[in-house]
């Protein structure tokens, strides 16, 4: 069976059905093939309004929703109001998708939804995610990664049906910037983010910020790092505005859970 109709498969068993919205292209195209299996009046859009979602992904998030007329709703989860998820450990993931998606359980029961769906998908099983293990718990419905859709697969589908987001870069949330065992605090998260978005003003696409106490390792593309050095002193001062002493550029580059390279083989599942 070919996946795609292996994933509509999945959406059609549902009378009704509340999709976990972050604005990504995972989660938009998500949204709108639930929509058009089951109908808008059928769909309700969930999104998490908490300490770890970028000032960009909101902007996302809403102007997503207006363009496909969803049904939706912000839930407030008060992540750093677990102390669990303020300590930052290895398994924080777990903690934080485990209170973000039961908040998300309990607004959806209240408006007669008994099934939520997220933008898991197959390439996802390539890192370490301790957050997987919360979804399997909650009962949370994985279609892409249930189906064997990977992103690339995601991002085609997406170019084909024009969602405005779908070359957008891989987004995470604003804790994955920072190691393991620093607490998480309002002010870290904020610079982080006044970071980030200075830098997407400046042009920058793929990038990330990783926040090392009163030092901004910055990691970009490699075909990005010539034009980071040219602009490194406007890169310093761009820091020292979002609350940085120091700002360095990571010669590796950009690449997605760099902060999980501290953690060993075991807890990689490798």
């Amino acid at each position: 069976m070919d996946k795609w109709e292996s994933f509509g498969r999945i959406l059609a068993r549902q009378n009704r059905l509340a999709v976990a919205f972050s604005g990504g292209t995972d989660s938009t195209l998500l949204l709108a093939m639930a929509q058009h299996i089951l109908g808008k009046q059928n769909v309700l859009a969930l999104t998490a309004h908490c300490a770890f979602i970028s000032a960009d992904d909101a902007q996302w998030v809403r102007r997503i929703q207006e363009q496909l007329g969803s049904n939706h709703l912000l839930v407030a989860v008060p992540v750093l109001e677990n102390p669990r998820i303020v300590q930052n450990l290895a398994d924080r993931c777990y903690d934080c998708k485990k209170e973000i998606f039961s908040a998300l359980q309990r607004a959806a029961a209240q408006q007669g939804y008994d099934t939520i769906a997220d933008g898991t998908n197959f390439s996802d099983r390539g890192d370490y995610r301790p957050g997987r293990r919360a979804l399997e718990e909650l009962g949370i419905l994985s279609p892409f990664d249930e189906a064997g859709i990977t992103k690339a697969e995601i991002r085609e589908k997406a170019r084909e049906l024009d969602l405005p987001n779908w070359s957008r870069p891989a987004a995470a949330c604003l804790a994955s910037r920072v190691p393991y065992g620093t607490p998480l605090t309002p002010e870290l998260l904020r610079r982080v983010d006044q970071m980030e978005s200075a830098l997407r003003e400046q042009g920058f696409v793929q990038f990330r910020v990783r926040d090392h106490g009163d030092i901004a390792r910055l990691e970009f593309q490699k075909e990005q790092m010539q034009r980071a050095v040219d602009m490194a002193q406007e890169l310093v001062e761009l820091g020292k505005a979002s609350g940085y002493r120091y700002v360095t550029l990571d010669l590796c580059g950009y690449r997605m859970g760099s902060m999980n390279e501290s953690l060993g083989e075991e807890q990689h599942g490798k």
